[in-house]
């Protein structure tokens, strides 16, 4: 719930901090970006570690350098300050999806993954409606700067419950204390059949959701609609809202849909196409905008489902790696997609900023990756719960 809050934050403080420091697209993508990106390059040095060590010191270790990144960006009063705060924030929540993913993958059969992950990513995502309609309240009373350092006693309080409540895993091996044979164990979850072929999807399916739920569409409320905090706090909190129950959604969907490709498949192709909608359309009204926003973050629930069909290809000793590697390509694309959408807005804003039309490019562009990503990924062999085999 941490990680999701902290993730997500910037998106409804995005225009006052943007007013406040002056940042240009430039800066504002950067300090949103740079939580992705810290988040991402993190993965596989994480991966190797929970394999090698377990989750237990991970997450304690972690949660320490999120309260300092808390500290960091309240404190922080240019743009450089707030990009070292995001950062050391993206480190500190590296772990922790991945931390209670490898605990679960050793803990439950590969066909039940699905419905246990599918609590973890629904609950957690509960973070992120706390940095909508809350948030923006909170930051109108007391300021945003407050808002980070609520966070990070919080952050300091998740270290002291993990160190309290979790226990030491038990490996599947004695790990090696060779660092080239950790890196060979990269290097073989690649080479298993199909991973490599779900990374695109991997890199855009939860980007494409998260660019809008973090950063953009709370820009895109004020500059095309000129909404106020409270009335986009509160779009933004059905588009949160609508992200954790499709996260429920498929993990209950999953017990009877006897097919992972087919549930993930038909989620992401759902959003593309209404991603495509939304940039070829002119602006919708707010109703209907707000209405598409829930579908979108109701689908992007599907993410979970494509984790789990990850997963079913994954030998035991290499879970930690795997899953770190797919959460790298979750990242590094949320990075992109921020970069590639702000080059976007600059190349298309008019003299007054970002407008309609630049809009609309950015949800052509991630409809269209989508669309793409969804066409590779037919490529990976099914994983049917119930029955396994390709089809």
């Amino acid at each position: 719930m941490l990680s999701q809050f902290l993730r997500a934050s910037v998106a409804v403080i995005a225009p006052e901090l943007r007013d406040t420091l002056s940042l240009s697209p430039d800066e504002l993508a950067l300090i949103s970006g740079i939580f992705f990106t810290v988040f991402a390059l993190a993965q596989i040095p994480l991966g190797i570690a929970l394999d090698r060590v377990g989750p237990r010191q991970v997450l304690i270790v972690l949660s320490l350098f999120t309260v300092a990144g808390c500290l960091l960006f309240a404190t922080a009063h240019t743009p450089a300050q707030l990009i070292f705060g995001r950062a050391v924030m993206g480190l500190g929540c590296s772990g922790m999806l991945m931390g209670p993913y490898v605990i679960y993958a050793r803990r439950f059969p590969a066909s039940r993954f699905a419905e246990v992950a599918s609590i973890q990513l629904g609950v957690g995502t509960m973070g992120g409606l706390l940095a909508t309609a809350p948030m923006a309240a909170m930051s109108e009373v007391v300021g945003w700067r407050a808002v980070f350092y609520v966070a990070a006693v919080l952050a300091l309080g998740f270290a002291v419950a993990t160190a309290a409540v979790t226990r030491d895993e038990k490996l599947p091996i004695r790990p090696s204390h060779r660092a080239i044979d950790d890196l060979r164990g990269v290097i073989e979850v690649l080479r298993l059949p199909g991973i490599v072929a779900m990374l695109p999807l991997m890199f855009i399916s939860y980007a494409s959701v998260a660019a809008l739920l973090t950063l953009w569409a709370g820009p895109y409320l004020t500059d095309v609609y000129g909404l106020e905090p409270e009335p986009r706090g509160s779009i933004m909190l059905a588009f949160a809202l609508a992200n954790i129950v499709g996260y429920f959604a498929c993990g209950a969907v999953d017990r009877w849909v006897n097919s992972r490709r087919l549930l993930v498949s038909v989620a992401v192709v759902s959003n593309g196409v209404l991603l495509l909608a939304l940039g070829l359309l002119p602006p919708l009204p707010l109703g209907v905008l707000t209405a598409a926003l829930a579908v979108i973050g109701f689908f992007g629930g599907s993410n979970v489902a494509l984790f789990s069909h990850q997963r079913a290809l994954l030998p035991e000793h290499l879970l930690g790696r795997g899953v770190t590697i797919a959460n790298t390509a979750n990242m590094l694309g949320v990075a992109a997609v921020q970069s590639l959408l702000a080059i976007i807005g600059r190349q298309l804003a008019g003299e007054s900023g970002l407008n309609a039309s630049a809009y609309g490019a950015m949800f052509i562009t991630l409809g269209g990756l989508l669309l793409a990503a969804a066409a590779v990924y037919l490529r990976v062999p099914d994983y049917r719960p119930r029955g396994t085999g390709e089809s």
